[in-house]
Formats: C-alpha cells, structure tokens, sequence
C-alpha cells in the first residue's frame, strides 16, 4: 500500500489511507448499496439491510455490542464535536455545571470546543504533558477534582502526531477516580497498535474516521455507551434514533466494515514495528545529534510512527527533498497543515519555536515491512547526506 498509482512512495498513513484492496475491488465491481435506506421500497430496503448487516460486523469487530450503541457521522471532527456539544446543551438543559478537559497534545477539534463552550457558560480546561508525552495520572486526576458537576475527559489513544499510546486502562483510572465521562480519541488505533480492537466496555465514547485505515473518506462512527441522553448535533429528520439526521451513509459504512477485515485478517504488528524500529535508526545513524525522535522515551508508542525534530537542517528543505525523489512524507497533523505556526505539542513539551517548527512526520501503512523500509532508506540515505 505505499506504492500508489503515481509510482511514488507514500509515508502519511497518519494523514490518510489510500483505499485497501478489498474496498477497491468492491468499487470496481459495482455491487453496493446507492440507494436511500430509509425509502420504503425494495431497492431502499436492500441498502438499509446491507447498511445493517454491514454495521453488525463493524460493531462485532470490536466487541462491544452489548455496552455501546454506534452512532455514524462524517468522520472524527464531526464524531468530537457531537459527543462534547450534546453533553453541554444537556448540562444547560438540567441546570448543572459542565467542564471539559483536554490535553496540550490533542487534535484540533478537541482544542476547538471550548469557544462553544464559554458561550454556554461553561469551561475547558487544557492539561499538560510532560516532556516525553506521557501524562502524569495523578496530577490529571488532581485537577480533574477540583471541579463539581458533569465532567467530560477527551483522552486520546493514539497520538497522530507522536504515535505515542496512552493506555486505556489509565483513562479507565481517570474515569473511576474522578467520576468523569470518557471521550476516547481512537482514530489513529485501527493497525498502529496490537490490541486496536479491544476496547474497555467502562469508558464511555469511542470515535473513528473510515479514512485512516482504507475505508471511503466522510464516513466515521463513534460508540455511544448506552442509557445516556443524546442531543443530536444535525437535526433535521429521524434516522440514526434522531442522533443524527441526513439519509445514512450505506456505502460509507459497507467500506468501513471491509476496511476493517481487512486489518483484522491482514494486520501483523512484529514486522511493522521492525520496519518502523530499522527506519528509526537509520534516521539517527545519519543525523546523530541533530535530530530529535519525540516520544522516544514514552511509555508506550505505536509501531508505523515516527516524530522527528531536526536541529540543523530546515524540514521544509527534508520536505522538498524527499518530494522531488518520489516519497511523500508530513508535517505533524494534517488538519494543521500549510500553517507557518509552531507545532503546539512540541511547544508543549518544552521545545522553542524555532524547534517547533522544524519536524516531520513519518507514518508508514500498516503492513509496512523491513524489507521495503530497507529499499527506501537505501535512497533515502543519499538524499539525507547531501543535506548534512
């Protein structure tokens, strides 16, 4: 999957998948689902049974059938933007305070909710991490209990930018030590981490977006923890139980259901985390000190992403150069880019603004593999040496 149709070399798995096999061959056979699910009909009937039997497989996938219901959107922005604003209006609603937390190190759209929320009356709250990217629980769950009323926590999984993996089992503590609601950041989990598919049926929300792991682009769901009082963010007609109106995605969620057995079926993490471990070291036997890995000494790190920080070398010039040869790499997350703006998460940990604006983001597909990391590096090398 990292070669496309272009003939170049495609390390931004991060930013988006290009569709896996299984979905283009369904596309190219023709056999899906474009009709209306909700017309009454029999062409209207079929989608709304294959949308179903489609859904029963994604919800099957990760086990959760019997605690969580599952919501589909157009994808992550829209799945945060959902579960934080309903969870205020229903706070405003009954009267009760509200607070949100977030991290430094979250995606935009987990930063972006608070100017909604002040308009209500209510308040975000940005916590720290340290400088290797790990968050301290106890100081998190400390500030997290100086607050009363109904408390919303966006814990993200996987970091986009960082591949560094925060365990669920720590958003578990959060939740049962503060008496919060867990929002689960899960995007980047699907094939960049061995347990993607297990979730804890405790914590509350679970959001993806189809895009990052094969499936068609503007489908995503979330995984809504069942009893809670849900107030549709898009209003409009009844589908979805009234979580979300507009006529239903059929073919958005069919994509994702292949997308993901796909992964399940295919999926090995050891030759990823080689290839991923190999491309790392090479990097660091070619620029030495010069170069930062961020997140190298976190807990845990996910196995296609690499976050490199270089002290002497301009990344818009790394950038260029590796375009010119064929291989596309970024700059940190794709909703941030084109933007001449330090990078905030390594602001965050403690890097100057000159630094923080110097990084590239490496993420390779999910069945990457040492032999293919050892071909491009092979040619990579010799762009990296004319540069240092």
């Amino acid at each position: 999957m990292e070669r496309l149709t272009n003939n170049r070399i495609y390390f931004d798995f991060n930013a988006t998948s290009p569709l896996c096999d299984s979905v283009l061959n369904w596309l190219s056979d023709g056999v899906f689902s474009f009709f209306n699910p909700s017309s009454e009909h029999a062409s209207g009937r079929s989608t709304r049974i294959a949308l179903l039997n489609a859904q029963a497989k994604v919800v099957k996938n990760f086990g959760v059938g019997k605690s969580h219901e599952i919501l589909w959107h157009s994808g992550a922005t829209e799945g945060i933007n959902s579960v934080v604003k309903s969870l205020a209006i229903e706070s405003k609603k009954e009267n009760r305070e509200f607070h949100y937390f977030y991290f430094e190190s979250d995606h935009a759209a987990a930063k972006a909710q608070e100017r909604f929320l002040n308009i209500l009356g209510f308040k975000g709250h940005c916590l720290s991490i340290k400088d290797n990217c790990d968050i301290d629980l106890d100081e998190v769950i400390h500030q997290i209990n100086q607050v009363e009323g109904t408390k919303l926590v966006n814990y993200t999984w996987v970091n986009n930018e960082t591949g560094v993996v925060w365990p669920l089992e720590h958003a578990l503590e959060i939740k049962n030590k503060t008496k919060s609601l867990i929002h689960v950041d899960a995007v980047q989990a699907v094939g960049k981490i061995g347990d993607w598919d297990k979730l804890l049926a405790e914590l509350d929300f679970y959001c993806y977006s189809g895009h990052k792991f094969g499936a068609l682009k503007g489908i995503g769901f979330t995984f809504l923890k069942k009893g809670y009082e849900f107030n549709a963010l898009i209003e409009g007609g009844s589908q979805q139980n009234g979580y979300r109106s507009g006529t239903e995605n059929a073919m958005g969620v069919e994509s994702i259901a292949l997308a993901l057995e796909s992964v399940k079926s295919n999926f090995a993490p050891d030759p990823l985390k080689k290839a991923t471990r190999y491309f790392e070291q090479e990097l660091k036997s070619v620029f030495k000190d010069k170069i930062i890995i961020v997140g190298e000494n976190s807990s845990h790190r996910n196995l296609n992403t690499i976050f490199a920080v270089f002290t002497d070398i301009k990344s818009d010039t790394l950038v260029a150069a590796m375009d010119m040869a064929g291989f596309d790499v970024g700059k940190g997350s794709a909703c941030s880019s084109g933007l001449s703006t330090p990078n905030k998460t390594l602001l965050a940990i403690g890097l100057d603004e000159a630094l923080a604006r110097n990084a590239i983001r490496f993420s390779f597909s999910s069945f990457y593999n040492l032999d293919q990391a050892k071909e491009h590096m092979k040619v990579l090398k010799e762009i990296f040496l004319k540069l240092t």
